[in-house]
């Protein structure tokens, strides 16, 4: 072989080596209702990295089983549009428009929606979430797995209202399994003379507020939104958390209702609905409402240095709101008893958290009884409700033997109490 060709032959071999190979083409599709599963899908996952345009009214995006990573766009616009998956991570963008746009998230059918180990939906990296619009639209999560919103620098969950008298958007989240974490800031704010959205998030175990959940906010110009949350075994607002269903400043607008139940409670962040300022000369807002149960073991409320732990002060001009706190402290008796202050208590906790409530429960009635921890209290209740009833039917019985043997029935009702 001569040199020459040895030379072209070597020539050719290196381009062959040091050719790149063509890259897998962006997932793009639009136009009605694109089915994407052919072109951006295995047998397991899904890389959505392109821009997906729905058009259509109503439109399901199903995945099946698949895990789905969206570094793309999926862009609803004033559209229904329900994505099916196995999972879904969100690193790009999901977007729906006009007010109009619904966008739900949920398992395909006979599917779920996570699995341990595998968020249901998670938001991480630089994603965002904008329903953003003259009114604020809808996204609905219904997940069997966690669920995690932990986006960093750059990342967004907003819909909020652009126009002056829109409204919030409403943003629904449920982890039937699991557990919900927010370690973001997340806007459903109304317009200036509009009303704050509506966010739920219910978990069937622990819905946490990270110190990057600040602020979550349904804060509106005329009054504040709704923020709903419910953690079966617990809920708990972190050191610097900061949840706002507030009357917007300088607009007099009245606070709104923040509800929260669970477990147990531990409030170490901020609960605003405090109303707004009216501006100059102007009239401030009304306090709002903020609810707080915990229904089988402590609730515990701190107020850290500089902070104002819960906040429902009506601004200059307008009414205070309301802080309604229950815990695990039935009590046996009637309303009468109560009235009376006569009623017994029955309390579950920490022997420590017992003693500094004991003088409150003391002046509601007289007999405070420690029964042991968290969730002892409840149990108590229902054996005595259960032994109650026992003691009504025999009561019952004696009374009848009583009456029917000539006895009269108040003289047989007088010995027997």
């Amino acid at each position: 072989m001569s040199g020459r060709l040895r030379g072209a032959l070597a020539a050719v071999a290196l381009l062959a080596i040091v050719t790149p190979r063509s890259a897998r083409a962006v997932c793009n599709a639009g136009g009605g209702c694109p089915d994407v599963v052919a072109t951006c899908c295995g047998a397991t996952s899904c890389t959505l990295d392109g821009t997906i345009t729905v058009t259509d009214d109503v439109c399901v995006l199903n995945f099946g089983s698949r895990d789905v990573t969206l570094s793309g766009e999926i862009a609803a616009g004033p559209h229904m549009v329900t994505i099916e998956a196995g999972s879904v991570h969100l690193t790009g963008r999901l977007s729906a428009a006009g007010g109009r746009g619904i966008v739900t998230i949920a398992a395909a059918p006979g599917g779920m929606l996570g699995r341990p180990g595998m968020p249901g939906f998670s938001l991480t990296d630089r994603g965002r979430i904008d329903l953003s619009g003259s009114n604020g639209s809808t996204l609905a999560i219904d997940a069997d797995g966690a669920v995690e919103l932990r986006g960093g620098q750059g990342s967004l969950v907003s819909a909020k209202a652009t126009d002056p008298g829109g409204a919030g958007g409403t943003i629904d989240i449920t982890s039937r399994s699991d557990s919900i974490t927010i370690g973001m800031p997340v806007s459903l704010d109304g317009g200036g003379s509009g009303i704050g959205g509506t966010l739920r998030l219910t978990a069937a175990k622990s819905l946490t507020f990270t110190p990057s959940a600040a602020p979550v906010s349904a804060a509106g110009g005329f009054e504040g939104g709704t923020l709903d949350f419910e953690g079966a075994e617990s809920v708990a607002f972190n050191v610097g958390s900061n949840v706002q269903a507030i009357g917007a400043p300088l607009t007099g607008g009245s606070g709104g209702t923040i509800d929260v139940g669970g477990g147990t409670i531990d409030v170490e962040g901020i609960l605003d609905a405090s109303g707004g300022t009216g501006g100059v000369g102007g009239v401030g807002g009304d306090g709002g409402f903020v609810s707080i149960e915990a229904r089988h073991g402590p609730l515990m409320v701190m107020r850290r240095t500089g902070g104002v732990g819960i906040t429902v002060d009506g601004a200059p001009g307008g009414d205070s709101g309301e802080v309604d706190l229950s815990t695990d402290s039935p009590v046996s008796g009637t309303a009468i008893t109560v009235d009376q202050g006569k009623a017994s208590l029955m309390v579950g906790g920490d022997d420590e958290t017992f003693e500094r409530a004991r003088p409150v429960l003391e002046a509601i009635g007289p007999k405070v009884i420690h029964v042991g921890p968290s969730g002892s209290a409840v149990t108590m209740k229902i054996a005595v409700n259960l032994s109650l009833a026992v003691q009504m039917l025999a009561f019952s019985e004696g009374v009848l033997l009583a009456e029917k043997s000539g006895i009269p029935r108040e003289k047989a009702v007088e010995v027997m109490l």
